[in-house]
């Protein structure tokens, strides 16, 4: 049931907001659908890395400039699974992770539990 609701919101925000695709590196624009997530490992872990943290980086700018943040989300669903993963997943993830820490504010925390 909470599947529905949510899918439902999904389409709801999606159709109201309709937002221009941004031209980002990770992002391909096929015929009949948009992969938010779609890469190629170059095969070097570190190099991949780091392309991740870039690929975050262009990310993150898109979502406060075009105050866009379902982006985000759009991305990790087109992320493979475990297995699958590269360096290019761990950098993005890895870059999003420490901004999130740095920002995090602790009395927040306090707010969100009660």
């Amino acid at each position: 049931m909470a599947e529905g609701v949510t899918e439902r919101l999904s389409e709801e925000l999606a159709a109201e907001q309709k937002p221009e695709i941004p031209e980002l590196p990770f992002i391909k624009k096929k015929r009949d659908r948009i992969l938010f997530w779609s890469v190629t490992p170059t095969g070097d872990y570190v190099k991949d890395c780091q392309m991740g943290r870039e690929y975050a980086a262009l990310a993150l700018k898109y979502m406060v400039e075009a105050d866009f943040k379902p982006l985000l989300t759009w991305c990790l669903m087109d992320m493979p699974r475990k297995k699958d993963c590269s360096g290019i997943e761990v950098g993005f993830l890895e870059f999003l992770a420490e901004i999130a820490a740095i920002n995090f504010d602790l009395k927040l925390l306090g707010k969100l539990s009660n």
